[in-house]
């Protein structure tokens, strides 16, 4: 087994650990508060969502809330290092629209896209257009997991198909060839 599939299987446990232990996590939950001044996420006023934080780490550390750690989670692993971990080229940073105001959507509608769920991922798009600017690169995402049923809803959507710097969606659904069934031809000249 190579260093390569060793981080993909490892990350694939993880997420597939951190997903059963926040199944059904309400709003209530997601924003709970357990000690005042906890680091949270908060409406910024604008529509978006934003996680407390400060440019030095605070001493104590302020406790937080399953809101703002899900948000870290989310900003860590969209970070250029994992990708260079497992040997392929960053994808361009998102254009960081803000955490996750809700529990859905912090794990719905991400879980639904990488995990192949269609209905579901049609679902939540349909309940949030805003999804389209709040995840620009879950495209990417879903064809390197090999979701391809939502690849094609994602780019039939709109969804951005090309990346200007990175791995392509096209790139994986060649690598997968056998698995994708989705006709890239259609968005190819989208970006």
């Amino acid at each position: 087994m190579t260093l390569k599939s060793e981080l993909l299987d490892l990350s694939d446990t993880a997420w597939r650990r951190l997903r059963a232990r926040v199944e059904g996590l309400t709003n209530e939950e997601y924003l709970w508060e357990p000690a005042p001044y906890c680091w949270t996420v908060r409406a910024a006023g604008d529509g978006t969502w934003r996680a407390d934080g400060s440019a030095l780490p605070p001493e104590p550390a302020p406790f937080t809330t399953i809101a703002w750690r899900l948000s870290h989670v989310i900003d860590l692993l969209s970070g250029e290092r994992n990708a260079t971990w497992i040997g392929v080229s960053p994808s361009a940073a998102p254009e960081h629209t803000g955490a996750p105001g809700t529990a859905a959507e912090a794990l719905d509608f991400v879980a639904a896209c990488l995990g192949g769920d269609r209905p579901a991922a049609e679902a939540r798009l349909a309940a949030d257009p805003g999804l389209r600017t709040s995840h620009p690169a879950i495209l990417v995402q879903a064809a390197a997991a090999g979701s391809w049923d939502v690849v094609g809803l994602l780019a039939e959507s709109g969804f951005e198909v090309n990346t200007s710097e990175g791995v392509p969606a096209i790139h994986y659904a060649a690598g997968g060839a056998s698995r994708s069934s989705y006709d890239f031809s259609s968005t190819a000249g989208r970006t």
